[in-house]
């Protein structure tokens, strides 16, 4: 595991004393496995999908603004510095995360247990660290490549590498467990979903290649890529849509596993909330729905989150996202009281992820067990979507239909190229994907990365001075929002330690 004890270090450092050495540890399967579930946890940590990437990434954007002044600091507000603790909370996560799968794959030949299930294992820690790094680059861009774990407190100096070199890691990553990974349905179904699988990596892939596709990046060939891989997930029959959308969610939030459909390709997993569990690994992204009370004691805050009028306004009145994505209660007063029905666009809460069907009880504020779907189906359908039309430059059948398929189960009007001749034109049809995407795939911590990708982040965010639920306050952001924003800067700390990146901050910090 990667740490920093008192005083100066690196996140790529490691104090050999808060852990047991895995050179006596790796002698039986059972410390194998708990070993690999180490990795796995640290996607659950509140850096990652716990908190801060599905939520505190994407507080502004054009679905959705936070109550601000102009004293508001952080991320969310486009005001920190280098050493913010997101900012390093995110790449130390990272980084700890890519030290435990090299120390699992450095060891685990040792381990006496079936080749065929080593390979697999093998296979599950590559997804993890690919996913790792597809974090970092598409974050940072250039980064420290570490395929070693760290054996010394001095082996710290290590150069960022472009950021191509650190997508061929990725894919030779997750290229590698796609080959030994078994499909979902040779999974135990107690456990599919939450570990890595062939149709995972697959997904991965085409949701990295498409990354690679847009800004900073640009790298040809890339949409081609990740439609074939998209077209690899949709073609194995392993997965589809949930005939219910809500259910989708409902179903994350009792903690159930929908085992007809598999929607959900790979999901972070948690347990317990902290309050009565000795053993526990909760999320709170959730946090940031809608406010919440039960037996008298407040469950979930809200904090201040609104979805904006734009966000509202594309949903026609017959799709189901709009009202559970977006919360149709308001609230009489500060406490949150005799909740009624909420009229029109503003001031309306995040929904999706509503804590009042929470079955896990006692219930504890802002803490749950719910765990967090890292890739679904829909989102497969709309790379392809946008991914074909992209690589071949014009709007095909199949674009079409996969769209399609996610609004029709959404009970959306369906494009027709034939009754709307403009659907033909390539960019008009990126209008509608672009839309499709905020509409399906709402505070699941893609909006951000799909603006910048785009390159439209700027203009988009300037554009919401106007809307009506970026509320006076929020001025200050709108005017601070510029291009340095799209990438984050380095660590101050990992700066002042890694001698090799000394002096070479991203541009604008």
């Amino acid at each position: 595991m990667l740490a920093c004890g008192v005083g100066s270090c690196s996140y790529l450092e490691v104090d050999p004393t808060d852990f047991i050495s895995p050179s006596t540890y790796f002698t039986k399967e059972i410390e194998a496995e708990r070993a690999l579930n180490g990795v796995y946890q640290t996607l659950a940590t509140q850096n990652l999908y716990g908190r801060r990437l599905v939520a505190e990434l994407d507080l502004f954007c054009n679905d959705l603004c936070v109550q601000s002044s102009s004293s508001s600091i952080g991320v969310p507000y486009m005001d920190f510095t280098p050493s913010d603790p997101i900012v390093t909370g995110v790449w130390q996560s990272c980084y700890d995360g890519i030290n435990r799968a090299n120390i699992f794959l450095e060891n685990i030949d040792r381990v006496p247990m079936d080749s065929a299930k080593k390979e697999i294992r093998k296979g599950e820690a590559r997804f993890l660290r690919g996913l790792f790094y597809s974090i970092l680059v598409q974050n940072w861009g250039a980064v420290p490549i570490k395929l070693v774990s760290t054996k010394d407190p001095d082996d710290i100096h290590i150069a960022t590498s472009p950021a191509e070199l650190v997508f061929d890691q990725i894919f030779a990553d997750l290229k590698f467990a796609e080959n030994v990974l078994p499909l979902p349905s040779a999974i135990t179904s107690t456990e599919r979903s939450g570990r890595a699988s062939k149709t995972a990596a697959q997904a991965l892939l085409a949701r990295v290649y498409l990354r690679r596709a847009g800004w900073p990046f640009n790298i040809s060939g890339s949409y081609d890529k990740a439609a074939g891989y998209a077209q690899k997930v949709i073609q194995s029959g392993e997965h589809d849509l949930n005939p219910s959308y809500t259910e989708v969610f409902m179903n994350i939030i009792q903690d159930k596993y929908d085992r007809t459909t598999n929607e959900i390709i790979f999901e972070v997993e948690f347990f317990g909330n902290g309050k009565q569990d000795i053993y526990t690994a909760y999320s709170n992204f959730m946090s940031y729905t809608v406010p919440y009370r039960r037996d008298g004691q407040q469950v979930t805050w809200g904090l201040t989150t609104y979805n904006t009028t734009k966000y509202f306004n594309m949903f026609e009145v017959s799709d189901v996202r709009r009202d559970w994505n977006i919360s149709p209660h308001s609230f009489k007063n500060s406490n949150f009281e005799e909740g009624h029905v909420a009229s029109g666009s503003t001031k309306r809460y995040i929904g999706k992820f509503y804590r009042e069907y929470e079955t896990y009880l006692p219930q504890y504020t802002n803490n749950s067990p719910m765990n967090f779907p890292l890739i679904r189906y829909p989102e497969v359908l709309l790379i392809l979507a946008e991914a074909e039309a992209q690589s071949k430059n014009v709007v095909t059948d199949s674009a079409v239909w996969a769209i399609n398929k996610v609004r029709t189960r959404a009970g959306a009007s369906l494009y027709d190229k034939i009754l709307d001749p403009s659907l033909a034109d390539v960019t008009t049809f990126m209008d509608k994907i672009r839309d499709e995407r905020a509409r399906e795939l709402f505070f699941e911590g893609h909006r951000r990365q799909d603006l910048i990708r785009w390159n439209i982040f700027v203009p988009v965010m300037k554009s919401m001075s106007s809307d009506a639920n970026f509320l006076s306050t929020n001025a200050a952001v709108i005017t601070r929002v510029n291009e340095k924003f799209m990438i984050f800067p380095y660590p101050e700390k990992e700066m002042s330690t890694n001698n090799l990146m000394k002096g070479k901050q991203n541009v604008g910090w």
